[in-house]
């Protein structure tokens, strides 16, 4: 198996020096479908709990990077320093640094990654273990390339090989396990942080996927032939289930692979929950009118020909 091996990346080294090991996790990357020239999210998600509380993960994915460009990763479990300080009882006072400099470069979130040819390493440390559904989030450009068409795009999980001896690592590099865990109250660091090796799960992009608009309303026609039963019900302007996203953003985060704010994927005949890309916050639109109709009908007005006196 190839494994990824670099030299000079920030570790978070106190999970994962003298740690145990134990296997019951399984880590599995999503399966998503989207066309070329579009962005698309792609979730690593936990499954098989037993009582482990997440607290570091380090990890490889491996991509065709011909097809697929790296733009974004993310994770709310990891956070940023702020709220990780957060998760402190009773909290520091005075607060520690929300940053950190390593190598010339700042941080301001306990994650950092590399990225090789094809593939990028990612590590990621918390304060407090927590049991996430979604451990990171993955954001990538399908690059509209000769053969993207006819391509399904593997992505994979490796374990990562770390060479860095800062973080008392081996210059020859040493592998790693993928997530680490965190037992409150345990003073022993060896039984503090347990390593955990789990199964993964290979997940891929389907970019064979063809985007036909007939009626050029930015919505792929079988996508709206799937919810309206033809194309005509819906154009860039409708918003079919009333929950203030019209049903053009629904298409968009739908083929992005977002979810609104309870996790519920974006369908049109379906409501979403508020708050999520491209809600249309009605409060904030009735304010709009409200303040710009009296401008507007004044504008009506002095456009209106004046009468001649009797």
């Amino acid at each position: 198996m190839h494994k990824a091996k670099y030299s000079g990346v920030f570790i978070f080294a106190l999970l994962m020096l003298n740690a145990s090991f134990c296997l019951a996790l399984q880590l599995e990357v999503s399966k998503v479908k989207s066309f070329p020239g579009r962005e698309v999210t792609v979730n690593i998600t936990v499954s098989d709990y037993n009582q482990e509380n997440i607290a570091g993960t380090v990890f490889t994915l491996t991509y065709n990077s011909t097809f697929l460009t790296l733009r974004n990763i993310s994770s709310n479990h990891f956070g940023n320093f702020l709220n990780q300080w957060s998760l402190v009882d009773p909290a520091p006072d005075p607060l520690p640094d929300t940053s950190v400099t390593v190598g010339g470069i700042t941080y301001t979130r306990p994650l950092a990654h590399a990225v090789g040819t094809s593939q990028v390493m990612v590590a990621a440390a918390r304060i407090k273990g927590g049991q996430p559904a979604v451990l990171m989030t993955f954001t990538f450009m399908i690059n509209d390339v000769a053969g993207i068409s006819d391509n399904v795009i593997p992505l994979s999980i490796q374990p990562s090989v770390v060479s860095d001896t800062s973080a008392g690592y081996k210059a020859s590099g040493e592998q790693v396990p993928i997530l680490y865990g965190m037992v409150e109250g345990e003073t022993d660091p060896a039984l503090a942080y347990p390593a955990y090796s789990p199964a993964t799960v290979s997940g891929y992009i389907d970019a064979t996927e063809t985007f036909q608009d007939d009626d050029e309303d930015g919505m792929d026609d079988s996508w709206e032939i799937r919810y309206f039963a033809d194309t005509e019900t819906a154009d860039a302007l409708t918003d079919f289930d009333g929950d203030h996203y019209t049903d053009l953003q629904e298409f968009l985060n739908s083929v992005a692979n977002l979810t609104d704010p309870n996790g519920a994927d974006f369908v049109p005949n379906v409501a979403n929950a508020a708050g999520g890309v491209g809600y249309n916050n009605p409060n904030t639109s009735k304010a709009f009118w409200n303040l710009m109709l009296p401008v507007l009908i004044h504008q009506h007005e002095k456009k209106q020909p004046q009468k001649n006196s009797p």
